[in-house]
């Protein structure tokens, strides 16, 4: 057992006289809650105060000490109503912050702000984390209904509506986004931390009705969404969206609507004396992005979808995009309407191509392409030129050869070569050049088929040869008008 403090006399002199405090030191003996006992101290000034522990706990300078070696200190309770539904009941109730600076276990699920974390009340191997939906306050960016889990997470929470946002530097900015997911570490980083995009420098300001602004090179389309930024002078323009009206590549008429009704009358306005900027508005709500560095550079687009490791990594503005796989579009930095399944063949800011790995890529013009051999179709047999398993809108180049196992038919309606062919061409069939469009009247440019036999050959073609060995006939299939008949051509 731990020694006490050693005691004064409690008091001095003999017998009837008064007792002295001061120095004094007397002590409690242990307890059964106790092993090391309680010692009171008087000090000259007649100051009393404690050493050593109560129950093995010592409280001095506002601390609370154990002097067990396991350092635990327990609260038992003695009743019954113990269970905290609330902050003001428990067997614990602290008036204030508690600060906790090692690990801190909990038995059963924590609440926090309404936030309940565990296991839930169903049982084990649950990870829970849930609230209480409430009546929505309104629609607009001020902070509801997102979900942000990690370091420098969505931080602009409070401008931010319907995120979720899992991973360090996830949507790290957050600020004036709606309805956008990103997981992983640094998906959508910089979503939000733009608001505009410089796309021109102002070189003169008109303050007529409607205002004209001078920018070169602006090549802004009508009815675009602008502001205006660090105007000397004329400040009254400055940090207001309006809406363009092009009047040419370097000037532009702004207007308070979309539909360019009303002009902004600038004839008060305070004299242009210099500097300046046109911006386009960032649009940055409703992106996917999972996987760490998805869509890290977005500052500029809507409805993306980027999935994989680094997809869409280097993509700085562009809507209506789905990249798929590691490090698909790696290249790119701008596009809309873009499809890339762990594609590279993309080209940088053009829009609408589809780029399927390294066998398929379409241009979003018109041309496509496709690095492998090819089947089309399923058997369908072609009658005319719409019909069949392959039909071609237009001409057909080869530069290889040409293999047929069926019929060719060539319809040629001009006065041009029906037939160009720049390498091999080997037919397994027959070739027919139709001419002036009647399938009837055509040209055989195949080899005739000469069947030698007693009987009459079947699936004759026009301009097969069969010599009757029995009356060494020489005869000809033709045609005449609507009749296909053999005529003898010679004796043999």
């Amino acid at each position: 057992m731990p020694g006490l403090l050693s005691g004064s006399l409690l008091r001095r002199g003999g017998s009837g006289e008064f007792i002295d405090l001061a120095g004094s030191q007397p002590q409690l003996p242990p307890t059964d809650s106790t092993s090391t006992g309680f010692t009171l101290i008087t000090d000259n000034l007649y100051r009393t105060f404690y050493r050593s522990s109560l129950g093995n706990i010592e409280f001095k300078n506002a601390q609370l000490y154990s002097n067990l070696t396991t350092g635990s200190i327990r609260i038992l309770a003695t009743g019954t109503n113990i269970v905290s539904t609330n902050t003001n009941t428990g067997l614990l109730i602290v008036d204030g912050d508690v600060g906790v600076r090692g690990t801190m276990n909990i038995g059963k699920d924590i609440v926090v702000n309404g936030i309940t974390i565990g296991q839930g009340y169903q049982g084990i191997n649950n990870i829970v984390v849930r609230g209480t939906a409430l009546p929505q306050i309104s629609n607009y960016n001020d902070g509801q209904e997102s979900i942000a889990i990690g370091h420098d997470t969505l931080l602009g929470i409070g401008l931010s509506y319907k995120n979720i946002a899992i991973g360090r530097y996830a949507l790290s900015s957050g600020t004036y986004i709606s309805n956008s997911i990103a997981i992983g570490d640094s998906a959508l980083k910089l979503s939000g931390v733009y608001q505009t995009l410089v796309v021109a420098t102002i070189t003169n300001v008109t303050l007529s009705n409607p205002v004209v602004i001078t920018a070169p090179g602006h090549n802004l389309p009508n009815s675009t969404a602008i502001k205006l930024l660090n105007i000397a002078g004329t400040t009254q323009l400055n940090n207001v969206v309006y809406y363009t009206s092009a009047t040419s590549t370097s000037t532009v008429s702004l207007y308070l609507d979309i539909l360019r009704t009303v002009p902004i009358n600038g004839t008060g306005f305070t004299a242009y004396t210099g500097g300046g900027t046109i911006n386009t508005l960032c649009t940055q709500n409703s992106n996917i992005a999972i996987g760490a560095s998805a869509g890290e550079k977005l500052i500029n687009g809507e409805n993306n979808i980027f999935i994989a490791n680094a997809a869409a990594s280097q993509w700085i503005s562009g809507s209506n995009n789905v990249i798929l796989g590691q490090g698909a579009a790696k290249f790119i930095n701008s596009g809309s309407g873009i499809i890339s399944i762990g594609g590279d063949n993309l080209v940088n800011g053009l829009d609408n191509q589809v780029n399927i790995g390294s066998v398929f890529y379409f241009d979003g013009r018109g041309y496509a392409y496709i690095a492998a051999n090819t089947a089309i179709g399923l058997g369908s047999e072609s009658t005319s030129t719409n019909t069949g398993a392959f039909n071609v809108a237009g001409g057909a180049g080869i530069n290889g050869n040409l293999y047929v196992s069926g019929e060719l038919h060539i319809e040629n309606t001009s006065t041009s070569s029906a037939v160009v062919v720049a390498g091999g061409l080997s037919i397994a069939g027959n070739i027919y050049s139709v001419l002036g469009g009647n399938p009837e009247e055509n040209f055989l440019l195949y080899t005739p088929k000469v069947t030698v036999s007693s009987t009459v050959p079947t699936s004759a073609k026009i301009g097969d040869i069969w010599i009757d060995s029995i009356t060494n006939g020489y005869l000809q299939y033709i045609k005449t008008g609507t009749s296909t008949f053999w005529v003898q051509v010679a004796v043999l």
